[in-house]
């Protein structure tokens, strides 16, 4: 982890005149994930931070935006003139959290044309072992599927999520396969993707986890 992040975390921690097992009760708070020793293994590099634990510092009024950039967060005027990053996190269907980071941070994604980034942790086993329930990949907001890959839809009003690789076939049907072999190849036709596009969040796949491993 980058150094400057270990010492940010310290310094809120030290601010707060809290150990680190009372920093650690603090951020866990009722949220399981959080273990009593994430503040230690932080501030000593032994581990990362996970987006779990990005969401609880959020939760508990830390500027995210300062602790991943060292810059403070500034208004939603200064952050479009930045060509700022959207972040929008997604545990399933549920959308948990939004974050707004400025240029500084973009050169992570800097291979990502979109300005929002969607990271999703999977709540199913349908392309296990590639992509197991909870983890994490990130995402590009697409209108449709436009092309091969592994795309994710989630339909929030009838609580559908749904994981796949599609291949356009020349017949305007895409084939999706699954990586569990207990799921089985389906064919839809190209128009009833398009359908119901309005209500449906459709993702494109491009990283599974670790991604956050470079901030």
């Amino acid at each position: 982890m980058d150094k400057s992040i270990t010492s940010r975390i310290k310094a809120i921690r030290l601010s707060m005149k809290y150990s680190q097992e009372e920093f650690g009760d603090f951020l866990k708070d009722n949220n399981e994930t959080i273990s009593n020793q994430l503040v230690s293994n932080i501030e000593n590099s032994r581990r990362n931070l996970n987006i779990d634990e990005l969401s609880a510092l959020c939760n508990k009024g830390i500027d995210l935006n300062w602790l991943i950039t060292g810059v403070s967060k500034v208004s939603d005027d200064s952050l479009n003139q930045l060509n700022s990053i959207s972040i929008k996190y997604y545990q399933g269907i549920e959308l948990v959290h939004e974050f707004a980071f400025s240029s500084s941070l973009s050169k992570i994604f800097n291979f990502i044309n979109d300005e929002v980034i969607y990271i999703v942790k999977i709540p199913t086993e349908m392309m296990s072992p590639t992509i197991k329930i909870n983890d994490i990949v990130f995402c590009t907001r697409r209108k449709t599927i436009s092309n091969n890959g592994i795309y994710i839809r989630i339909h929030p009003k009838s609580n559908l999520f749904f994981i796949g690789r599609f291949f356009k076939n020349l017949n305007n049907f895409y084939d999706i396969a699954f990586d569990n072999k207990h799921f089985p190849a389906r064919n839809v036709a190209e128009e009833h993707l398009i359908k119901d596009s309005l209500n449906i969040l459709t993702l494109k796949v491009f990283s599974i986890n670790n991604l956050i491993d470079q901030l």
